[in-house]
């Protein structure tokens, strides 16, 4: 019996690291506002798909989640263009807006935007 677990332990960690991490990944949120109201929006592109994620309100029971995936075809070396991006020097600017709506745009640990 104790063999039968490790077994099957491994081979669901191994289904677990088998999944293609996104190549580029944008999240975007509304601010600070009330939980019922709040929302965010992340978007993974992968090789072969895109894959949408629409989260509305945070608390049950009006939270809502709604995903979709769309097949793509990516042309060119989305890796070349990623690793010329991660060269690139990351300006950053003073916002006193502390609790506004943003998007931030990754490539892995790189910073697009």
């Amino acid at each position: 019996m104790k063999n039968v677990l490790i077994t099957l332990t491994l081979i669901f960690a191994g289904f677990s690291f088998a999944a293609e991490p996104p190549l580029i990944t944008k999240n975007s949120g509304g601010g600070h506002m009330m939980p019922e109201y709040a929302g965010t929006e992340t978007c993974e592109v992968f090789s072969d798909r895109v894959q949408i994620t629409h989260r509305l309100g945070f608390y049950t029971p009006t939270a809502l989640t709604v995903s979709e995936s769309r097949s793509v075809r990516v042309t060119g070396n989305v890796v070349a263009v990623i690793a010329e991006a991660a060269k690139e020097t990351l300006e950053e600017k003073p916002n006193t807006l502390c609790d506004g709506p943003s998007t931030t745009i990754m490539a892995g640990d790189v910073v697009l935007f």
